[in-house]
């Protein structure tokens, strides 16, 4: 997978903050799933997505992924269904809050949110969590891989 090999970015994208005018999401849009990878002192994949419910999403890749800066693409209907399915399948609802333990040190933290009948629940996974939560960082992992994402363009005082 592109966003767990340990390699030097490929691309490259602007890192300035994305102002409003370059997120084409709707203001009524909510969001869908948020999925964020925290670093760790190697060289663990450091990224955020945000998936609204329209299939609008945006990434930042920050540092050992093949995507470094802000990007944007639209999700279709069947993907987003799929990571729900997931999510419903392994339990993720009814999940802790957080997995941790704050003497084991050097682990990444994932962090998953899903929005469910108004609801958005949150997951951070970092030491003994469920291994069912793979298959959901799994499915997402693939649908963020095959989607065609587009570099956001920041406005410069040039």
């Amino acid at each position: 997978m592109a966003l767990f090999a340990c390699k030097q970015p490929q691309n490259i994208a602007a890192t300035e903050q994305v102002s409003q005018e370059t997120t084409p999401a709707e203001p009524k849009d909510s969001t869908f799933l948020v999925y964020k990878r925290t670093p760790c002192f190697g060289m663990c994949p450091y990224f955020d997505l945000t998936i609204y419910q329209s299939g609008y999403a945006i990434y930042e890749g920050k540092n050992f992924v093949d995507m470094i800066g802000f990007y944007h693409t639209k999700f279709d209907k069947t993907a987003l269904q799929e990571m729900m399915a997931t999510a419903e399948r392994i339990g993720y609802f009814s999940l802790a809050d957080s997995y941790d333990n704050p003497h084991v040190t050097d682990l990444p933290t994932v962090t998953t949110s899903v929005m469910k009948d108004g609801s958005l629940k949150t997951v951070e996974a970092r030491y003994k969590y469920p291994k069912e939560l793979e298959e959901l960082y799994q499915i997402i992992d693939e649908k963020i891989d095959i989607q065609k994402w587009t570099p956001v363009k920041t406005y410069r005082n040039e």
